[in-house]
């Protein structure tokens, strides 16, 4: 397709590899240029694990009845994992978190995480920590976060997406309707 030009188009230029940033954030170029899809959604209603069934409080809730309460016994929440092979097929995708959280406290005094990472044989790659304390989040209310992060290239195809909540403080709160949206390249036409 580009083999004896001396000039690369638009076009042409969308077959390079996809450019990966080195910063701390990132964020997604226009969603309308990808494929979307909903791979996983928790609600805190029912998660079916026993570890966590004294977490699931009614004090606040978003939607349904209930939402997990994080405090200095439940340090990390159930967490969501895909492996690579299951998010995409594709070079890259695009995943976006998003969730609602309830601080009783201001996140300042009451660190708090939402975190994605690939995980290879035991071992974190491409970790992304959106710290809480740093988004001017509004006490008292529901509050809704997003994080946005593209796919590193795979170890394995079987590597895992891991994301979780990460309580780093004492003091309690809330999370619901975490949800994992996967946004994949269009086909080329």
């Amino acid at each position: 397709r580009t083999f004896l030009k001396t000039k690369a188009t638009d076009e042409d230029k969308k077959l390079l590899l996809i450019a990966r940033s080195f910063e701390g954030m990132e964020i997604m170029p226009d969603a309308s240029e990808f494929e979307h899809s909903t791979v996983a959604y928790i609600d805190y209603e029912d998660i079916g694990d026993p570890h966590y069934s004294g977490y699931i409080d009614s004090t606040y809730a978003r939607s349904g009845k209930y939402s997990l309460r994080m405090d200095s016994n439940n340090i990390f929440s159930p967490s969501i994992n895909k492996s690579y092979r299951s998010i995409t097929d594709k070079e890259y995708a695009w995943i976006r978190a998003t969730a609602y959280v309830y601080p009783v406290i201001d996140f300042t005094e009451n660190h708090a995480a939402l975190v994605m990472t690939f995980m290879h044989n035991g071992w974190n790659y491409k970790y992304l920590l959106l710290e809480l304390e740093k988004q001017n989040l509004k006490v008292g209310t529901w509050n809704k976060i997003t994080a946005d992060y593209l796919t590193p290239e795979p170890r394995r195809q079987s590597d895992n997406l891991s994301v979780y909540f990460w309580h780093r403080a004492k003091k309690p709160f809330y999370i619901d309707d975490l949800t994992l949206d996967i946004y994949e390249p269009k086909e080329s036409k």
